[in-house]
């Protein structure tokens, strides 16, 4: 969860307001980007898993079905 904390300080000038403003979105914009990376990471790992899951399954089918024709034949 993100939270955003109020200034110690009071504002007595714009300019004092946009400089809290853009330290704001740039904190937000470094901790989405953060997030983001460690989701594509983990969706990388999971990609993998399952392609060799996948891959080992269709091993034991085709294992499966050349027994089974060989049983019939």
């Amino acid at each position: 969860m993100l939270e955003v904390h109020a200034p110690h300080q009071t504002m007595h000038t714009w300019k004092d307001f946009f400089i809290h403003i853009a330290t704001i979105v740039v904190g937000l914009i470094i901790a989405v980007g953060l997030e983001q990376a460690v989701e594509a990471i983990h969706h990388r790992h999971e990609r993998s898993e399952l392609r060799q899951t996948l891959r080992r399954e269709s091993e034991q089918i085709l294992k499966d079905s050349r027994s089974t024709n060989a049983a019939l034949a």
